[in-house]
C-alpha cells in the first residue's frame, strides 16, 4: 500500500484555517459549518466528504451531522438529524471513548465497522478526529475516501490539519449550540405566550387587570364581550367608567381594600355598551411587584346576568306561588271551619236529639216495666202495657240505628261485650236468611266444625250485623246453585273464630276485590240489586273494631269467598243463664244495710218519679233536686252516699255540680254517677275525667240501674224467686202443648203477623199459663228465634 503525504508548505495550512476561522465565525447553521469545514479539507487533505458526530453528555447516543455534494442536500440539526446508539457499535464506541484520531485504513476488512454500511456508504479509509472544547468530548469530526477513491492514510501534515479544524470545530459548534438553545428557549416563550393567550382568549370568565392606579392593562376576549367594547377602547381606562353612578362609591371602597391587600369575591353591576345591565362575580385579587409593594389587581370576572333573570323570575314566581299557597290555605281554613261547624252542629243536633227523644222514652219504658211487673195488674191491662213497651222499645232501637250510623262517620264506634249464645244467634240469621235464599230458588248450607263454640263474649249485635251482611250479599248477588257458611276455629298465638261465606254467583274481577270493603263503592253490573254500598264498609269496620280481619277471593264467573277472623273469648253456659235469670227475678230489697242516702239530680219530673220509685221500691231514702246549684245545696245538708246526676239541666248542668261537690267536705267519698241522654257511650272518659264514677244512658231498664247502685255500693238484693221453667226457654219447655198448636205457633213466627203471633201464644195459655207469660214477654222483645230455637228441639 502506498503511502502519501503533504509537502506543501506550512504557510499553506495557515492561510485554510484562516479561511475556516473566518468561515466559522460567520456560519450560523451546522451546513454552514460543515460547508466550510469540508471546502478546506477538500483543499489541504484531498478528502471530498466530512461529517460531524455530536454526542449526548452520558455518550450514550451520537447525533450524525454529514455534507456532501451541494449545500440544500445537506442535513439540519434541527430537522431530520440521525440518531445512533453507540454502545453495541464497536466503532463508535471507540470514537466516544478516545482523545485521539481514530483511524480506520480499509473500512471493508476492519473488524469494527458495520460491513452493511460499508458496503452502502462504499467506505474505504476512515479518519475519526475528537473534538474537544474546554476539556469536554462533544463529538468527532470525520472524513476518508470512499468507492473508486480507493485507500488513503492521512499523513502526519493532514493528521495535524485535521486536528486544528477539530479545534475550531469545538468552539463554532459550542457556540451554535447556545445559539440554537436560545432560539429554542426563545421559540419555547413565544409559542408558550401564543398558547397562553389563546388560553386567555378562549376562557369563559372575563379577565381584568389593572395598575395601581385602576387603569385597565390587560383584558380577554371575554371581558371584551362583557362589556360590549373592542379591548382598544378599554385598555388604559378605569373600571368605574363601564360602571353605574350608584354603584362607584363601594367600586371605590373595595379597591382601597385591594390597596391593602385584600382579595374579594363579590357581585358587581357593569354597563354594557348599550346601556344595559350586566350582572357580574368579580374574583379580585392585588398584585405585588418584587418588593412586596401593591401594584395592581386581577381578577376573574363571570357573567351572571341569565343566573340574576332566572332568580328574578323565580322569585316572582315564588311570591305568585306564595300568595296561592296563602289563598288556598285560606280557603281550606275556611273549609275546614266550616267542616268542623258542620261537625259540631251535626253533633249538637245529635246530642240535642238523643237528649229530646231519650228523656220522655226513659219514662215511657220504665214506667211500663214497672207497670209490668206488677202482678195485680189487669190482663188486659198488661196487654197494653207491653203495646206501649212493645213501641217504645222499638223507637229504642230506631234511635240507636241513627245514632251507629253517627258513630261511624266520626269513628267512635265501640264495642258493648257480653256473653252470649252464639248457636242460638246463628239459628236466628241462618233462618232468616234461609227464607230469602228459598226464595230465589238458593239453598243455604251450614258446615259447622265439631269445635265451633256455642257460648262465647263478644258484641252480639255487631256478630249478628257481620253475618246478616255476608249472608245478605251473598244471596243477593247468586242467581244460581247456593251459599255455604262455614264455621271453625283456628289455634295460634290467639284462639279465632273463622267464618266464611262462599257463594256461585259473578263473582268479582281481581282489580275490584282491592274497593269491595270503600263505603259507597257498587261493583260491576248488579242487574236489579241495588243498595248503598255501605254493607260491607260498615262489616269491615265492625270486625276491625272487634280486633279481626276479613278478606275476599273471587274469580269472576265462578263466585266469592268472605273470609272474617274474630278473636275467641269463650263464655259458660252458666254465664248466660245467669244473665237471662237476672234478667226476670224481681228485686224484693237490699239484704243488709239499707240504710243508704241517695240523691237524685234532674229536672225532669217524669225520670225523677221513676228513679224515686225504683230506689224506694228496694228501701232506699230519697230526696231529689232539680238543677246542679240545687244539688250542692242537698249534699252539703243531706250528705248521700250515692247521687244521681243528670247532665244537662238548667241554671248548672251535671258537670259543673259535681266538680263542686268534689270539692267539697266529705265529696271525695261520695259516690256520683250521670244519668245521661247522650248519643254517644263513648263520652265516658270525659265524664269520668271530671270526676264522675261512671254513667248510665237514658233510656235505662231496671236492671241497669240496680246493677250500677250494687257495684258502687258494694250492696247485694233479694229476689223473688223464679220458676226454673222460665228460666232458659227449651224444647222441654213445650212438653205440654200440643203438636197442632205448637206447629200453629212456628207458622205464626214465621210468618211476623202480629195478631196471628198473639193468638197462638194465647193457645199456648190454655196448657200452661207460665210459658203463655214467658212466650209474651219474647214476643214483645221481637224475639221470635229464640223462640223458633227451642220448638225446632221439640220436633
Amino acid at each position: 500500500m502506498q503511502t502519501t503525504g503533504s509537502e506543501g508548505s506550512k504557510e499553506r495550512y495557515w492561510q485554510s484555517l484562516l479561511r475556516l476561522s473566518k468561515g466559522l465565525e460567520m456560519a450560523k447553521s451546522y451546513a454552514e459549518v460543515l460547508d466550510t469545514a469540508r471546502k478546506e479539507v477538500r483543499e489541504i487533505v484531498g478528502y471530498q466528504n466530512i461529517w460531524v458526530f455530536l454526542f449526548d453528555d452520558q455518550k450514550e447516543q451520537a447525533r450524525a451531522l454529514s455534507a456532501s455534494g451541494s449545500l440544500s442536500d445537506m442535513v439540519m440539526f434541527d430537522e431530520n438529524v440521525q440518531t445512533l446508539h453507540i454502545k453495541g457499535d464497536p466503532m463508535l464506541e471507540e470514537i466516544a471513548s478516545s482523545v485521539d484520531i481514530v483511524v480506520v485504513e480499509d473500512a471493508r476488512t476492519d473488524e469494527r465497522t458495520d460491513k452493511k454500511i460499508v458496503e452502502l456508504l462504499q467506505n474505504r479509509t476512515i479518519v475519526n478526529v475528537p473534538i474537544i472544547f474546554l476539556d469536554r468530548h462533544l463529538g468527532s469530526v470525520g472524513t476518508g475516501t470512499f468507492g473508486d477513491e480507493g485507500v488513503r492514510l492521512p499523513t502526519a501534515s493532514d493528521r495535524e490539519f485535521l486536528m486544528a479544524l477539530a479545534s475550531h470545530l469545538a468552539v463554532t459548534l459550542d457556540r451554535l449550540r447556545l445559539m440554537y438553545e436560545s432560539k429554542r428557549s426563545e421559540k419555547a416563550l413565544r409559542e408558550s405566550e401564543e398558547k397562553y393567550r389563546r388560553i386567555v382568549d378562549m376562557a369563559s370568565e372575563g379577565i381584568w387587570s389593572m395598575d395601581v392606579d385602576g387603569a385597565c392593562t390587560f383584558l380577554n376576549a371575554r371581558m371584551s364581550e362583557i362589556l360590549g367594547y373592542e379591548k382598544e377602547q378599554i385598555v388604559g381606562r378605569p373600571l368605574g367608567d363601564f360602571m353605574f353612578a350608584e354603584d362607584l362609591p363601594d367600586h371605590h371602597l373595595r379597591l382601597t381594600q385591594r390597596s391593602q391587600g385584600l382579595s374579594d369575591r363579590y357581585e358587581r353591576r357593569l354597563r354594557h355598551a348599550n346601556g344595559e345591565e350586566v350582572w357580574t362575580i368579580f374574583s379580585a385579587t392585588p398584585i405585588a411587584d418584587e418588593k412586596g409593594q401593591y401594584s395592581g389587581s386581577f381578577a376573574m370576572v363571570t357573567d351572571i346576568t341569565a343566573r340574576k333573570r332566572s332568580e328574578e323570575q323565580l322569585l316572582a314566581l315564588k311570591n305568585h306561588l306564595e300568595e296561592q299557597v296563602m289563598q288556598r290555605t285560606a280557603d281550606l281554613v275556611a273549609a275546614r271551619n266550616a267542616a268542623e261547624a258542620a261537625s259540631r252542629a251535626k253533633s249538637v243536633f245529635l246530642a240535642s236529639m238523643s237528649h229530646e227523644l231519650r228523656t220522655p222514652l226513659n219514662a215511657i219504658l220504665g214506667f211500663s216495666r214497672l207497670l209490668q211487673s206488677d202482678r195485680t195488674l189487669p190482663d188486659h191491662t198488661r196487654k197494653n202495657v207491653e203495646i206501649i213497651n212493645r213501641s217504645g222499645t222499638h223507637l229504642l232501637r230506631l234511635i240507636n240505628d241513627v245514632l251507629d250510623m253517627a258513630k261511624i262517620e266520626s269513628g267512635s264506634m265501640q264495642l258493648q261485650k257480653a256473653p252470649f249464645d252464639l248457636g242460638e244467634l246463628l239459628c236466628d240469621v241462618t233462618d232468616l236468611m234461609r227464607q230469602r235464599a228459598e226464595e230465589k230458588g238458593l239453598q243455604l248450607i251450614i258446615d259447622q266444625d265439631s269445635t265451633f263454640p256455642r257460648y262465647i263474649v263478644a258484641d252480639e249485635g255487631r256478630v249478628r250485623q257481620i253475618l246478616i251482611n255476608l249472608i245478605g250479599n251473598a244471596v243477593k248477588f247468586t242467581e244460581q246453585g247456593g251459599v255455604t257458611l262455614r264455621l271453625g276455629t283456628r289455634e295460634n298465638t290467639l284462639s279465632h273464630l273463622q267464618i266464611e261465606v262462599e257463594d256461585s254467583g259473578k263473582g268479582i274481577a281481581p282489580e275490584e276485590c282491592r274497593r269491595i270493603f270503600e263505603p259507597f263503592v257498587q261493583l260491576g253490573d248488579q242487574g236489579g240489586s241495588h243498595g248503598t254500598g255501605l254493607g260491607l264498609a260498615i262489616t269491615k269496620q265492625y270486625v276491625e273494631l272487634m280486633g279481626g280481619s276479613i278478606s275476599v277471593t273471587s274469580s269472576p264467573e265462578k263466585g266469592s269467598v268472605f273470609r272474617v277472623e274474630l278473636p275467641l273469648e269463650e263464655a259458660k253456659e252458666d254465664d248466660i243463664q245467669r244473665a237471662n235469670e237476672a234478667e226476670q227475678r224481681e228485686i224484693l230489697g237490699i239484704a243488709g244495710r239499707s240504710d243508704y242516702r241517695i240523691l237524685i239530680v234532674e229536672d225532669q219530673r217524669d225520670n225523677q218519679l221513676l228513679l224515686q220509685t225504683l230506689m224506694e221500691n228496694i228501701g232506699l231514702s230519697v230526696r231529689i233536686a232539680s238543677n246542679g246549684e240545687e244539688g250542692v245545696r242537698l249534699f252539703e245538708s243531706y250528705r248521700p252516699h250515692f247521687i244521681w246526676m243528670d247532665r244537662r239541666m238548667p241554671v248548672m248542668d251535671g258537670i259543673e255540680a259535681t266538680k263542686k261537690i268534689r270539692s267539697l267536705p266529705g265529696g271525695a267519698d261520695v259516690r256520683i254517677v250521670a244519668v245521661t241522654a247522650s248519643a254517644f257511650a263513648e263520652q265516658r272518659d270525659e265524664m269520668l275525667a271530671v270526676g264522675l264514677d261512671d254513667f248510665v244512658r237514658k233510656p235505662y231498664r231496671p236492671a241497669e240501674i240496680y246493677d250500677c247502685l250494687a257495684e258502687h255500693l258494694k250492696i247485694e238484693y233479694l229476689y223473688e224467686s223464679v220458676p226454673s221453667a222460665h228460666r232458659m226457654l227449651t224444647a222441654e219447655s213445650f212438653s205440654s202443648i200440643p203438636q197442632e198448636i205448637l206447629s200453629e205457633l212456628r207458622s205464626s213466627l214465621e210468618s211476623l203477623h202480629v195478631d196471628r203471633i198473639e193468638r197462638a201464644v194465647a193457645a199456648v195459655g190454655q196448657y200452661d199459663r207460665n210459658l203463655q207469660t214467658h212466650l209474651e214477654d219474647l214476643t214483645a222483645m221481637f224475639e221470635y228465634e229464640a223462640i223458633l230455637t227451642a220448638l225446632k228441639g221439640n220436633e
